[in-house]
């Protein structure tokens, strides 16, 4: 007996049965295949967005690079890759120093937007940065690297509760300075018999007394070079003709604010 014999003498229920079990199992194969197909294809995975514009055009060469070390110690610090799912955009721009930053003597300073997405998944909820655009100022001076940040959202997400922070960096120009430094500081402490740090608080205070009363930027380092090259200053503080205090106070009280470069600084006598 055929197949279609033996069918035919069946009830139609059992026709229609066998007749849909028939195209079940036709249906199950055609998927399993296509799955087995899909699983063979290998799977791209998404790429992830752009969401930082740097610009560090109208700088010359070593500030360029400066700047892009800036940038990364940025990114690193405020976690840029990790919360990159919930940053919408970040925004780059060299501009003058803002009048706050002036006490750290920054040559420029970077402006940094950061929007944060209304729905963040990754940045925790208990930072409350959903929806808000993070500002940053950035800068280096002779000797440290920082950024002042705003807004306790965004300092979270700096992991700080200060609007400043020092960045842990420091850019080859500001090392060679930086080394520069520690070695006139060293130099005037062995002849002044003031420690590293006292000397450093003065020359602080030096600088800021130059600036108030004499309208004259000069930064640490530079009044600290001039401390070093003299050959009166040697003199004076090696004989203890006079103190360091008192050789500080003599350079600010002499300095003219229509000569302020090093080599047009007071003699001490």
């Amino acid at each position: 007996m055929s197949i279609e014999s033996f069918l035919k003498k069946q009830p139609r229920w059992l026709q229609l049965l066998i007749a849909f079990t028939f195209l079940g199992l036709c249906i199950l194969v055609i998927v399993l295949k296509a799955k087995s197909s899909f699983a063979d294809e290998p799977v791209e995975e998404p790429k992830a967005k752009s969401i930082v514009t740097f610009d560090v055009g109208g700088l010359e060469d070593d500030a360029a690079e400066e700047a892009k070390v800036l940038l990364e110690a940025f990114a690193k610090q405020c976690r840029v890759e990790e919360y990159a799912p919930d940053i919408e955009s970040i925004k780059a721009r060299i501009e003058d120093p803002y009048p706050f930053t002036e006490e750290k003597k920054w040559p420029y300073q970077i402006t940094l937007e950061m929007k944060i997405s209304d729905d963040p998944k990754v940045i925790p909820n208990e930072y409350r940065a959903w929806g808000h655009t993070c500002h940053f100022s950035l800068g280096s001076n002779e000797i440290k690297a920082g950024m002042f940040l705003s807004k306790s959202p965004c300092q979270s997400i700096c992991q700080t509760g200060s609007d400043y922070l020092t960045l842990p960096v420091i850019t080859k120009e500001a090392g060679i300075r930086l080394k520069e430094f520690n070695n006139n500081v060293n130099y005037i402490s062995s002849i002044s018999g003031v420690e590293p740090e006292g000397v450093i608080e003065m020359l602080t205070l030096a600088s800021k007394m130059l600036a108030e009363n004499k309208n004259i930027q000069l930064s640490q380092l530079e009044i600290s070079r001039w401390l070093y090259k003299s050959e009166d200053v040697s003199k004076a503080l090696k004989t203890k003709t006079f103190s360091l205090a008192e050789v500080l106070a003599l350079y600010v009280q002499l300095a003219n604010p229509l000569n302020d470069k090093i080599s047009n600084q007071p003699t001490i006598e």
